[in-house]
């Protein structure tokens, strides 16, 4: 017999009763997803990594990765379980995090489980190489070449150079921003060879090191140069008892007789005593010159001319000296800015370009584009400052000397700056922008068309460029400016180049506006030119003058058509 206990579920139902009618719904529980992300990470700058996502719980159908997840908001990357990450514009090293949730069906997405990436600072890559053979007692020179980073970062913020010249673990340079140095001269006095360790070095520490071998040749039986370089403390321009040689002055032989340095000139650097010797020299005239550094001035030869040598096989000149002092600095107007490198090429000194140490800044005396040697110049400091004190007052023309593999961003067009001086002004903010090449290569012919005014087919010092002037490559020798044929026009100061040009032999002409004529080359001929591979060559000039009337009837009435004539062509005489 049943008691009359009430039912748990339904207390008014007792045993024996029927129940009809009743309807039960059932509700469904999500299911408890857990993600994994995986991980730690790690990866290189620039490369990829395999990220490899999983989550247990139920079958799931999505995964939503945010590859830098801050914590609070939640950006999709990737919805695939196993994605791809690059770094390839990262900047190592840094750490991220990375948030993985996934989802089953129409459930909610599970909580953001987190997991770490690490991106390694990758170091710079580069060429390491010397300019050898030499022969024994020529100056050896390491350089690095062909530099690239994978962060774009490192790349713009550019490297450091280390060099240990004999690879002794003695490093003689440490991070100079320089990719090039001469080996000190009692390395490369003998033949033989010398090993050089190289560091590259970009801004996150990040080092490669590199040997190059330079080998040093038995100098050959030749002619010989032979000087010092003394401290001329009375300036007289003699070479005194008491006065004592300068140890590191660098000496050249300028062998095209333009006042500077090119890399194919022989040079050497003076020893302890302040000696200097070029040995193995085949006979012929040489131009012997030595660098300034900023803060003196040469006493002999005079007006900062170079030595002259004339040499026969196996003949020695001597006493080819070079006196120098400590530059006097005069009172007058001062003209400064800062050569800077130009990483966005946009041509203004941005807030984060640096300055170029150890560029040639010169006062451009005679407006041609070339440092020569009665001009003053002056080298950027550690910050890329340059400064030309004790002026006269008047108008002068500043310009940079572009190493090779540089361009100038700004002044455009390769001008110069312009300053007007007066009394003791300082004229400041004279920059100049400058960025790494990326002109193609090949041969290059420059040269100036200028205002030949008294007509003797002679570029005279009063006589200025032609700006605007058109000149081109002939390449068929019709005498006309084809479609096909390479041209360039001249710029302010007259001076035009045409570059990219490949090895061989060109007819360069200009083209004559209405109302000039040709005074160099005679008979309007064009210049020829012959180039070898990536050769330049330079002082392919052309003369013009206008034409004046010979209808004129008398001198009187020639006399202001002359004037107008002479004031037309001075019109076109940029100082720019």
């Amino acid at each position: 017999m049943f008691e009359d206990f009430p039912n748990p579920l339904f207390p008014n139902i007792y045993p024996g009763q029927t129940l009809t009618s009743q309807n039960f719904g059932l509700h469904e529980i999500p299911p408890v997803i857990e993600a994994n992300p995986g991980g730690p990470y790690t990866v290189a700058e620039g490369g990829t990594v395999q990220l490899t996502g999983n989550a247990t719980g139920a079958p799931i159908n999505v995964y939503e990765w945010d590859f830098d997840y801050d914590g609070m908001t939640f950006n999709v990357d990737s919805t695939t379980q196993s994605p791809l990450f690059s770094a390839a514009n990262l900047d190592g090293p840094l750490t991220r995090t990375i948030g993985l949730r996934a989802r089953s069906g129409s459930f909610p997405s599970s909580p953001v489980v987190t997991t770490t990436l690490t991106v390694e600072n990758v170091a710079p890559t580069a060429n390491f190489g010397n300019n050898g053979p030499i022969n024994a007692g020529q100056t050896g020179t390491v350089t690095f070449s062909a530099q690239n980073d994978s962060s774009a970062a490192d790349r713009t913020a550019g490297y450091k150079y280390s060099f240990d010249f004999n690879n002794d673990g003695t490093i003689e340079i440490v991070d100079a921003t320089s990719a090039s140095a001469n080996l000190p001269a009692e390395l490369t006095a003998n033949a033989g060879t010398v090993n050089v360790r190289g560091i590259i070095k970009d801004k996150d520490g990040g080092t490669r090191e590199l040997v190059t071998i330079l080998t040093i040749n038995a100098a050959p039986p030749g002619a010989t140069i032979s000087g010092t370089v003394f401290l001329d403390a009375d300036r007289d321009g003699v070479f005194d008892a008491g006065e004592t040689g300068v140890a590191a002055r660098t000496i050249y032989l300028d062998n095209n007789n333009n006042s500077i340095k090119e890399a194919a000139e022989p040079s050497t650097v003076t020893a302890a005593d302040g000696t200097y010797t070029f040995l193995g020299l085949a006979a012929g005239t040489y131009k012997i010159r030595q660098i300034l550094p900023t803060g003196f001035v040469q006493t002999t030869p005079a007006n900062n001319f170079g030595n002259n040598a004339t040499v026969t096989v196996g003949q020695t000149a001597a006493n080819l000296n070079f006196g120098t002092a400590q530059n006097v600095t005069p009172t007058g107007a001062t003209i400064r800015g800062t050569v800077f490198l130009d990483a966005d090429r946009d041509g203004v000194f941005d807030s984060g370009e640096s300055g170029v140490a150890g560029r040639t800044v010169y006062l451009d005396l005679d407006n041609d584009s070339i440092l020569d040697g009665n001009e003053r110049s002056t080298t950027t400091n550690a910050s890329g400052v340059y400064e030309f004190g004790g002026l006269a007052a008047g108008t002068y023309k500043i310009r940079q000397v572009l190493p090779s593999g540089f361009v100038q961003t700004t002044p455009s067009n390769n001008f110069g700056n312009n300053a007007t001086v007066s009394g003791t002004q300082v004229a400041s903010g004279l920059n100049f922008g400058t960025a790494q090449n990326t002109a193609p290569t090949g041969g290059t012919i420059r040269g100036t068309v200028w205002n030949d005014v008294d007509r003797d087919r002679n570029f005279d010092s009063s006589e200025s460029g032609i700006a605007g002037r058109t000149v081109y490559i002939d390449l068929d020798n019709d005498n006309v400016k084809d479609g096909n044929e390479p041209s360039a026009v001249t710029n302010s100061s007259g001076v035009y180049q045409i570059s990219g040009l490949a090895a061989g032999t060109y007819k360069v002409r200009q083209i004559l506006p209405s109302g000039f004529s040709q005074t160099s080359p005679t008979n309007g001929f064009g210049n020829n030119v012959t180039l070898s591979t990536n050769q330049s060559k330079s002082g392919i000039n052309f003369g013009s003058a206008a034409n004046a009337s010979r209808a004129l009837a008398s001198t009187t009435a020639i006399t202001p058509k002359l004037d107008s004539i002479s004031k037309s062509i001075f019109a076109e005489e940029l100082i720019a």
